[in-house]
């Protein structure tokens, strides 16, 4: 059998083991577990649930909890996988929520977002807020001024007067809510309007024009503001914003974020910047850092305070951390909580061939699963981007790991080391020889590709007759491991003499990214182009790549970041599209159906498969971790 869009379809199926599966994954339906994290781009708490928060994913995803943090729920469907660059909940309903996207406009869901619709303009949109006394009337910045709609649901929105100014923040008092302030990049740095955007007037006297990143207003006396900027730090006004002062003392970053009241002390204020938040308990005279528990290697673009309990505030970060943070003490202490939180980019992915329910990860370092994706636990690299995988078949707990240079564990993730010879360069696609294991091929982002034949230790260079130095994909032949085949910014190569000099095939003139070779038939190849001033899609050569022929019939995205045969029946095969999801072929890709029931991140980076029965295949993508799918 072979699953089709769903359907599962009779094929011939070549003798073999038994297909068995992890108990994670379902049949014909994709489900994700994790890894979970990932970086949050946006925070909105609901000012009378304060409970039910909604978090965007940075480069997609809109996430939601009802218990303050402690379970996220993903909740974008009819987002259609665009970014979420704003979030704003109704005053009055915690299910009504706007999110304002990069390319299309605002969105808005009346059912806690477990349905999205376009609500109007059609560009991007860098911030929103709901009027707190008429939630049908909401304000929308965008990177040509402000507009208003005084229907939310009708999707009307009319520009106001402010002209053609970038707008990034919005802020409106909420006693006065005809008094707005907006925040831009250059060009004025502040406006208000004291007549709900009708007229505006410049608001920065003392501040300049500095990029004004985020406006905090008192919501006991409105008169008192802060704003943070890019480079100069946070600002205060105590007369509306009439004049402004700079009050840093204490602040060592100057790239600042976000701004947050504690909703009883005005004087209680938390400010988000790039590697840390900061807080001030004298309204902004002096600042202390917060410590306990936050990352260091995040930048905290949204912090959001509970609006009836005080000292509980929220931390949503960019980087090397945990997607959100929670202090339940005035930022004393913070915890992780991102409990069902899956906005991971996983770029690489490897199956154990002994264990196909262990699964390793790559991306922001690395993670394992021995339970077939249920659980996972991170394994290392933690500051290193690992764009490949690839492990031992013959000692299934040595794995390499393609990043800044190849790493190497020798005892499945506990510990690694680094090899000598390789230039500490992106390290984007890895093949082992299935003979010989201890011959490793390397293909880097711009020194062409190395090899090591004593197991990573050491590495030379092997691009003689490259004519491009950025390797992005490497296979070997699986019978004869002197042939092997990279895939390059300028076509497939293939060398003969297991590296030593490489010949252009039949595919030249473009961006090849991924490679597949027939373990049955080694001379039909396939190859994913992903170029766009070149050929695209799917192409297969049954000559070894003297020639090639399109095969994209069906193929609905033709960016193909990966393609991965069935271990059973190379006539089942599977590619991997940025933004299409997954498409299948049951004819050795004749034709093609896509395959996504239940996947709801379609940016597809990796595919893996396990080597030995081919049951269950894994999916990683750019905005929601690796999901796995049962093969009929």
């Amino acid at each position: 059998m072979a699953w089709v869009g769903g359907v599962a379809l009779v094929l011939t199926v070549l003798p073999g083991p038994a297909r068995a599966a992890p108990p994670t994954a379902r049949v014909g339906r994709w489900t994700t577990h994790g890894p979970e994290g990932g970086s949050v781009e946006a925070l909105a708490i609901s000012p009378v649930a304060p409970k039910a928060i909604y978090a965007s994913a940075l480069s997609g995803g809109v996430f939601r909890t009802f218990d303050g943090g402690d379970r996220w729920r993903r909740v974008d469907n009819g987002l259609n996988g665009v970014e979420v660059t704003a979030l704003a909940v109704s005053p009055f309903d915690p299910d009504w929520v706007l999110a304002g996207t990069v390319s299309n406009g605002v969105y808005e869901t009346l059912d806690a977002g477990s349905s999205w619709q376009q609500a109007g303009l059609t560009r991007g949109v860098n911030a929103l807020a709901f009027d707190p006394l008429t939630p049908t009337t909401a304000y929308a910045g965008t990177a040509d001024g402000l507009w208003k709609t005084t229907d939310v649901q009708s999707g009307h929105w009319l520009e106001t007067s402010l002209g053609d100014h970038f707008v990034s923040a919005i802020a409106i008092d909420p006693l006065f809510p005809d008094v707005i302030y907006a925040g831009t990049f250059e060009g004025g740095s502040l406006f208000k309007s004291e007549d709900g955007g009708d007229t505006w007037a410049a608001a920065n006297d003392h501040l300049g024009n500095d990029n004004v990143f985020s406006i905090g207003i008192d919501p006991a006396a409105t008169s008192n503001l802060f704003v943070t900027t890019l480079g100069q730090g946070i600002f205060k006004s105590i007369d509306a914003g009439v004049t402004w002062t700079p009050v840093n003392t204490g602040v060592l970053n100057l790239y600042t974020y976000s701004v947050a009241f504690d909703p009883s002390n005005a004087n209680v204020v938390y400010a988000g910047t790039d590697s840390t938040i900061y807080k001030t308990e004298d309204g902004g005279a002096n600042w202390v850092t917060l410590h306990g528990g936050l990352s260091a290697l995040q930048s905290y673009f949204a912090v959001v305070a509970d609006p009836i309990t005080p000292g509980t505030v929220y931390a949503g970060g960019v980087g090397l951390g945990k997607p959100v943070f929670k202090s339940d003490d005035g930022g004393l202490s913070w915890r992780p909580k991102d409990r069902g939180f899956i906005a991971t980019s996983v770029s690489s992915l490897a199956v154990d061939p002994s264990s196909p329910s262990t699964i390793y990860a790559g991306g922001s370092g690395l993670t394992r699963s021995d339970d077939g994706g249920l659980t996972w636990t991170r394994r290392g690299l933690d500051r290193l981007s690992v764009s490949a995988l690839v492990i031992d078949p013959t000692a299934p707990s040595t794995v390499y790991a393609g990043t800044q240079g190849v790493y190497k564990t020798t005892d499945g993730g506990a510990t690694w080391f680094h090899g000598n010879g390789l230039p500490p360069v992106a390290v984007v696609c890895l093949a082992i020889d299935p003979i010989d294991p201890a011959t490793i091929y390397a293909g880097t982002s711009g020194i062409g590709i190395y090899k090591s034949e004593d197991g990573g230790r050491n590495w030379v260079s092997a691009s003689d007759g490259l004519t491009s130095l950025y390797v992005v994909a490497a296979a070997v032949n699986p019978l004869d491991p002197s042939t092997v085949y990279v895939g390059t910014y300028d076509g497939v190569f293939v060398s003969t003499d297991a590296g030593a000099t490489w010949v252009p095939t039949g595919l030249t003139a473009t961006v090849v990214g991924a490679l597949a070779i027939d373990p049955l038939n080694p001379r039909v190849l396939y190859a994913g182009a992903e170029t766009f001033d070149g050929p695209m899609g799917i192409f297969k050569s049954a000559d070894g790549g003297a020639s090639w022929a399109e095969m994209n019939t069906g193929l609905l995205n033709t960016t193909v970041k990966a393609i991965i045969l069935d271990p059973l029946d190379p006539l089942t095969l599977y590619a991997g599209t940025f933004g299409g999801g997954v498409f299948v072929s049951g004819d050795g890709a004749l034709t093609w159906k896509p395959a996504n029931a239940g996947l709801v991140a379609r940016d597809v980076l990796t595919l893996a498969i396990d080597p030995v029965a081919g049951m269950t295949l894994h999916a990683g993508t750019s905005v929601g971790g690796v999901f796995d799918v049962q093969i009929p």
